[in-house]
């Protein structure tokens, strides 16, 4: 293992190409696509990684790693924008609870 890499190293473009996200389909001003997330998490983590977002907002990262196997930890102090990522999971997760997320 000595003077082997942890992980492959994998280079993505400067530029992340998505499909554009339908306007104000949520009350959160900054509302991303879950392919971005999606995309980092692939490039740079493995499967059972764990992630962090310390500005989870309405949980796109959150469901990010979930869709891709990962272990995500969110943090975020709006009690509106919690309920957001909460009730974006119950309608994604309907069979997990969402006390998984608190």
């Amino acid at each position: 293992h000595v003077g082997k890499p942890i992980q492959p190293f994998k280079v993505i473009d400067s530029v992340i190409r998505l499909p554009p996200e339908k306007a104000n389909r949520t009350a959160h001003p900054a509302v991303f696509p879950v392919a971005l997330p999606t995309h980092v998490y692939m490039a740079f983590t493995a499967h059972g990684d764990a992630v962090y977002d310390p500005f989870c907002g309405s949980g796109t990262s959150i469901l990010a790693a979930e869709q891709t196997g990962r272990i995500g930890y969110g943090m975020e102090i709006a009690p509106e924008y919690v309920a957001m990522a909460l009730a974006r999971w119950s309608k994604l997760y309907p069979d997990q609870p969402p006390e998984r997320l608190v």
